[in-house]
């Protein structure tokens, strides 16, 4: 019993014993929680029994509020946010939807709230945890399994060169090489966007970033379409002259401004500035442009159709009006050609174009044509021979095809034959080397058969009865004399 009573005793002195302050914090705060509250229906409620029912009624409203977002929410990723209704702790704590006025004890206690909600709630920034976590796995799920795929299929692209056959295959390694990372990056953000409920300015933000990241890689595409098709129109041309034209630069530089100013007017257009005075004064200035310039752009376009259609390309020998030469340059307003005779010859491009001209160097065989006339004295069973003979002799020759060989006419010299052939090579040089071995050949065989070629004469008539005076006087030595009356007499006479 001592034991018990002194016990007794100890208990009752720790009761009389002023408790802490945080001891007495803590016990105030317990006996108003378990404190009767009166509610609205006049029913008095503890206070914990309020607490629950108010953070249930918040849970509640924050369901309703998530669901409706995420129906707002259905839409591409790149169109502009759509206003979606506030939600402030505070304000569905204090149960109306008016932002808070921005104090310093009003943002403490947000964090706190928020915090206090985070821990037993697991929500922050109004999104579960496991809508985060779904996010940044989708997020990195598309980053990673889209920059594998592209390098995969370009390493395979390049260890199998697509032909000219593959234009598709040539096209989609042209669109993966210009694929570039912040256009991945975006096109997750957007798509692991979708699992949250963002507020309107930070989903507008989110949106205007995918917007720029997907107009840039556009034109970045666009770009490279350019340059292939620029690259697969121009390989004749690069074929026959190497080195990159001017003209082709030009080509190029045209298609890469067209293509970004069309995504810049996109571009403005999304994010709400009106362009319809923009076109407007771009359509005004290029029509003053045109008239001001109207002679160079004249020059200009003829020079992207002689690279585009080719009537001829550098190193051609072309004849245009009575000029020939070799072409040497092709310039955006006038075109450069080397005569026979060594100088240059600059001609505009839109003069070339509107004469006619001949190219030789597109000729693959040249046709040849030539007569040789034998006199009337000739015998008919010789000149029967040389048309086989001329036959024969071309045939053998490298480089030259007979067509054929016939007496073609008797004319006032006497029998014409005309002979024709092919040499199978536009060189000028080899021509000659071919037609110069013929005419030896034919010129051989005249002298075999002791026949002559036949040549213009002359016939003089002279007046037998003169020619005898003359002879007379000039064995007189009266010849001046005499021939002053000869041609007195002819003056008589006529």
């Amino acid at each position: 019993m001592g034991g018990a009573d002194r016990a007794a005793r100890s208990s009752q002195a720790r009761r009389r014993r002023p408790a802490p302050v945080a001891h007495r914090a803590i016990a105030g705060i317990q006996a108003r929680s378990l404190r009767g509250v009166q509610a609205d229906d006049g029913a008095i409620r503890p206070r914990r029994q309020r607490l629950h029912d108010a953070g249930r009624h918040r849970a509640d409203r924050r369901t309703a509020d998530a669901n409706s977002r995420q129906r707002l929410n259905r839409r591409p990723f790149f169109q502009s946010p759509i206003q979606r209704p506030r939600c402030h702790i505070l304000s569905a704590i204090r149960g109306h939807d008016r932002p808070i006025a921005p104090h310093p004890l009003a943002s403490g206690l947000q964090v706190l709230q928020e915090l206090n909600e985070f821990v037993r709630t697991g929500v922050v920034l109004g999104n579960h945890l496991i809508a985060w976590a779904l996010a940044l796995a989708v997020f990195v799920a598309v980053f990673i399994l889209a920059v594998k795929a592209r390098r995969i299929v370009t390493e395979r692209l390049a260890r199998n060169p697509a032909g000219r056959s593959q234009q598709v295959l040539r096209v989609i390694g042209a669109l993966l090489q210009t694929t570039r990372r912040f256009f991945i990056l975006a096109v997750a953000l957007g798509l692991a966007r979708q699992f949250l409920v963002l507020p309107a300015q930070v989903d507008r933000l989110v949106s205007g970033i995918v917007l720029v990241a997907v107009l840039a890689q556009v034109g970045l595409w666009g770009g490279a379409l350019a340059s292939l098709w620029v690259d697969s129109y121009l390989d004749d041309q690069r074929r026959y002259d190497p080195a990159r034209t001017s003209a082709a630069q030009i080509i190029r530089i045209s298609a890469l401004t067209v293509v970004w100013s069309a995504v810049l007017l996109v571009g403005l257009s999304n994010f709400g500035i009106d362009i319809t005075g923009l076109v407007a004064g771009l359509g005004v200035g290029g029509i003053a442009v045109a008239f001001a310039l109207q002679s160079v752009l004249k020059d200009l376009f003829a020079s992207l159709a002689i690279i585009l259609d080719k009537p001829f390309v550098i190193g051609d020998f072309i004849i245009f009006d009575d000029q020939l030469g070799t072409v040497e340059r092709i310039g955006l307003k006038t075109t450069r050609v080397r005569s026979l005779s060594g100088e240059q010859i600059s001609v505009s491009n839109d003069a070339l174009l509107n004469t006619r001209l001949r190219n030789f160097r597109r000729m693959e065989e040249r046709r040849v044509v030539f007569d040789i006339t034998a006199h009337y004295g000739a015998p008919i069973a010789t000149l029967e021979r040389f048309p086989a003979y001329m036959k024969t002799v071309i045939t053998g020759i490298d480089g030259a095809r007979f067509d054929r060989s016939h007496l073609a006419a008797f004319t006032e010299l006497g029998h014409r034959f005309e002979t024709v052939y092919y040499v199978l090579s536009p060189d000028y040089n080899i021509y000659m080397d071919i037609h110069q071995r013929i005419l030896l050949a034919a010129a051989n065989w005249f002298e075999d058969n002791e026949l002559q070629f036949a040549h213009p004469s002359r016939r003089l008539l002279v007046d037998r009865d003169d020619i005898r005076a003359a002879l007379s006087d000039l064995s007189a030595g009266e010849a001046p004399r005499q021939a002053a009356k000869i041609g007195e007499r002819r003056t008589a006479r006529a």
